[in-house]
């Protein structure tokens, strides 16, 4: 065997960078390679809780709003069955009326397609399917401004009324004794509805 010491420079050097990489491709490059995958899954866990973070922020938000609308308007039922939803809204609206003092009012009742986006997201959100609709009672009566406000606190808190969707004033001069201040009295004709699911028939 030739001596270390006998062999030309160049060889040595050869020799040299030959263990220099043995030692680079037995120990360092597996670190390095480590390190950078331990560094690609510390990015990918960092975006996943980035990711997360704004998820659950939203979520937050979301939860905070809906509590906020549940404490000013309270509940809303969701789309039921017509025949029901229909009785216990016009219940609703006649101990609401009766409850503020007034007596006399004419309802008339029709109905309504949903449409768009919130049509979608409601029957998304009720079991078996079904199409989402709208029933509607126009009511028609007369009162002084502040019992109108009653009116409309008590309904938008009831979670018989789904939405109130219309409202019409108009001042009406009632007659007063001679020389007494009239009444202030509006004339109010008002759209409060429910929504209701209609079953779709199951085909044989």
């Amino acid at each position: 065997m030739t001596r270390w010491s006998e062999l030309p420079r160049s060889t040595k050097w050869a020799v040299a960078a030959a263990a220099g990489l043995g030692v680079y491709f037995l120990a360092v490059e597996p670190i390095v390679i480590s390190a950078a995958s331990i560094a690609e899954r510390a990015r990918t866990k960092e975006t996943t809780l980035r990711t997360w973070d704004q998820v659950s922020s939203s979520h937050d938000s979301e939860a905070r709003a809906a509590s906020d609308g549940l404490r000013d308007f309270g509940e809303v039922m969701i789309p039921g069955d017509p025949r029901e939803r229909g009785e216990a809204l016009n219940a609703k609206l006649a101990s609401v009326l009766t409850s503020r003092g007034v007596s006399e009012y004419a309802r008339r009742e029709r109905t309504a397609p949903m449409t768009g986006k919130r049509s979608q997201a409601l029957e998304r959100a009720v079991e078996g399917g079904g199409r989402i609709s709208r029933l509607i009672r126009d009511v028609d009566f007369r009162c002084t401004p502040d019992v109108l406000a009653g009116i409309l606190s008590d309904l938008e808190r009831s979670p018989e009324v789904s939405s109130i969707s219309g409202l019409h004033v108009r001042k009406v001069q009632s007659g007063g004794a001679r020389g007494s201040s009239p009444q202030r009295q509006i004339s109010v004709s008002l759209s409060a509805e429910c929504w209701v699911l209609q079953r779709r028939e199951s085909t044989p």
